[in-house]
């Protein structure tokens, strides 16, 4: 999900962000559209690129939550900038499909 979530670039953010929704609860999909469709256009006008580097993955299977901290950078028009990453994934059981073999959904991220 990390993967198609948050590293992309502007060629491929509309790409990785649709293939995202893969790992997205059906209840929670159209929030996730909406929210991203503005991180595609932004990426793909203002020549935006992005790549996380997971540091650490806690998983509280009691709460359904991953709290994922590490390093992000973020490439504006060839100018890079680092910054924490710090995310908290709500998850759910689900099916298991060719595209989402592990059956876990995300219902809810936030980032601080």
């Amino acid at each position: 999900y990390l993967e198609k979530r948050y590293q992309w670039g502007p060629e491929s953010v509309t790409k990785k962000l649709k293939e995202s929704e893969e790992f997205i609860t059906p209840q929670a999909l159209k929030a996730f559209q909406g929210a991203v469709v503005n991180i595609a256009k932004f990426s793909t006008e203002k020549i935006v690129s992005q790549k996380v580097y997971p540091e650490k993955i806690e998983v509280d299977l009691k709460k359904s939550t991953a709290l994922i901290t590490g390093e992000r950078v973020t490439s504006i028009q060839g100018l890079k900038a680092a910054g924490n990453l710090k995310l908290e994934l709500t998850f759910e059981s689900g099916p298991r499909t060719t595209n989402n073999p592990w059956g876990l959904y995300i219902s809810k991220e936030r980032e601080e």
